[in-house]
């Protein structure tokens, strides 16, 4: 935490460094962006995001690893590429119908991003951090994400991004941050 606060009067880092959301006072450039969520070598998040006339016009997940699964809404797997055995306690919480649907929505949560401006500076990201904000925590139903992730039922029971506990929206949030302040990839 120290050194946060020390980089708090540096004019190219936000002042918001102590209220744990932290945004660069960067220019925003037109190209693809890059970040990720780490904690552990099993959980994992790595997001990309295209820029364009200063607006998110691409996203993508590139990696989302928890609990040795790579979730992946087009069939999630072992990290190793086997297939999830039947009694990882995932499976026999959620069955791999369930594991695939949590993992599109996230990959919903990331979709959200997708048209949010953010014009350079801190003033033209406010979109971007908004939207971003509010994968956060459990933001509530009157939020534009919530109303944007499709409900999922898995064994009679509705599941969402926020409550489950899986990778969660935050992380992505977190993976999001990392990219703008990183910069620009590519």
């Amino acid at each position: 935490m120290v050194i946060f606060a020390g980089c708090a009067n540096d004019p190219g880092v936000s002042e918001e460094v102590g209220s744990g959301f932290y945004w660069s006072h960067g220019e925003l450039l037109d190209g693809d962006y890059r970040g990720a969520y780490v904690h552990a070598a099993g959980n994992v998040v790595v997001v990309q995001i295209t820029i364009e006339d200063g607006v998110v016009v691409d996203t993508s997940i590139r990696d989302m690893t928890y609990s040795d699964i790579r979730w992946d809404p087009d069939g999630s797997e072992m990290a190793d590429g086997s297939e999830i055995p039947e009694d990882n306690q995932w499976m026999v919480l959620a069955g791999k119908e369930g594991i695939d649907e949590l993992a599109e929505q996230h990959d919903q949560v990331l979709l959200y991003l997708e048209g949010a401006e953010g014009l350079e500076g801190l003033e033209g990201l406010e979109e971007i951090r908004e939207r971003t904000k509010e994968m956060e925590g459990n933001p509530g139903e009157d939020t534009g994400l919530y109303k944007f992730i499709e409900p999922k039922e898995v064994e009679g029971a509705e599941i969402d991004t926020f409550t489950a506990a899986t990778i969660r929206s935050d992380k992505v949030g977190s993976a999001i941050r990392d990219a703008i302040n990183r910069g620009r990839y590519r």
